[in-house]
């Protein structure tokens, strides 16, 4: 879809809910959904395995349903009929107020551990939230996992930080 190609999320913001449950959304954040063409209409999502709560605005939900759909992406009619049941089950709907706060319903927030204090973060085409002792976790993981990938890469002759392909200034 080309309206996706302006949603794209990027940095970490350090927020509490308030005693409702709700999160107020950073202003860059709503700037970018501004250019949804439903800012007013979000999707809640969590699937198992996940240590966070996923955030996508509509045009991201599209490109998900559509993937989601594809039975050919399944080993078999049933796989693909229980994962697409699990994944659904699991999302809901929310509406941002006009002060840019959104409820995360207790049963998500209890799903992904999160208590009142958050870590949102910019992933590209949606926004996680995560409890902060485990996005630091899922953040030394992933950063591990890089060094070794990168390190690997090495030993064959290729490196796959794009960092060091680029000029220097």
């Amino acid at each position: 879809m080309a309206e996706c190609a302006a949603i794209d999320f990027t940095n970490t913001f350090h927020h509490s809910l308030d005693d409702k449950g709700r999160l107020t959304l950073p202003g860059s954040v709503r700037t970018i959904l501004d250019r949804s063409s439903r800012p007013d209409y979000l999707w809640l999502g969590w699937m198992p395995g996940e240590s966070c709560i996923n955030l996508y605005p509509v045009e991201t939900m599209a490109e998900l349903n559509a993937e989601w759909s594809d039975p050919a992406r399944f080993t078999s009619v049933e796989q693909h009929a229980s994962y697409l049941g699990l994944w659904k089950s699991q999302l809901e709907t929310v509406v941002p107020d006009k002060a840019g706060r959104i409820l995360l319903p207790p049963a998500k927030r209890n799903l992904a551990g999160i208590g009142k204090d958050v870590v949102v973060v910019g992933c590209g085409n949606k926004v996680q939230i995560w409890e902060p002792e485990s996005k630091k976790a899922n953040d030394a993981a992933a950063a591990l996992a890089y060094l070794e990938d990168r390190k690997a890469e090495r030993a064959a002759g290729r490196d796959i930080d794009p960092a060091r392909r680029l000029p220097r200034c």
